[in-house]
């Protein structure tokens, strides 16, 4: 048991120092609350070329969806997965996505699509605890980080598309 804690941080720590040698580029490491911590997502949701693959739990922040938007109409494929039950929040954006066109699916089924990651044009990735919520960027203690990297995106964004398939 003390060998995997110890192993743990070190394989943390050894990917983050050397992960230029691997390939693998750190772009962000963020936490909340702060009120400026949504703004490196909305950068890349606004220079994203190809796709946005969004899983999400809570999406109630407009400058997430405005963001979105934008993209979509720039020709970028945006896919978005939300939560069923998040979706039915009264402040939930989902309804202004898809009356914008943007493909959009509500989770099915049992239990809860607590997934909080996005692939971007097929290379970047962000994950983490962070929704796209207000009380995510101003209240909660949240965190995400940014990742660059071919073979992790390609992973993410295998596994979107077994849930977007799952989510019919």
């Amino acid at each position: 048991m003390m060998r995997k804690k110890f192993l743990c941080p070190v394989i943390i720590l050894l990917v983050f120092f050397t992960g230029n040698a691997f390939g693998i580029e750190i772009l962000g490491i963020h936490f909340a609350p702060d009120k400026e911590v949504y703004k490196p997502i909305v950068a890349l949701y606004d220079v994203a070329e190809r796709t946005l693959h969004l899983a999400i739990y809570s999406l109630t922040k407009d400058e997430f969806t405005e963001a979105l938007v934008r993209a979509f109409k720039r020709g970028v494929e945006v896919k978005v997965l939300i939560d069923k039950g998040q979706a039915n929040d009264a402040n939930a954006k989902d309804e202004m996505l898809e009356s914008a066109g943007i493909a959009l699916r509500r989770s099915k089924g049992n239990g809860s699509m607590h997934n909080k990651f996005c692939v971007v044009d097929g290379i970047i990735v962000y994950t983490g605890s962070f929704n796209h919520t207000n009380s995510a960027t101003v209240r909660n203690d949240e965190n995400y980080i940014i990742i660059k990297d071919k073979d992790i995106a390609e992973t993410f964004e295998k596994q979107f598309q077994k849930i977007w398939g799952k989510h019919k």
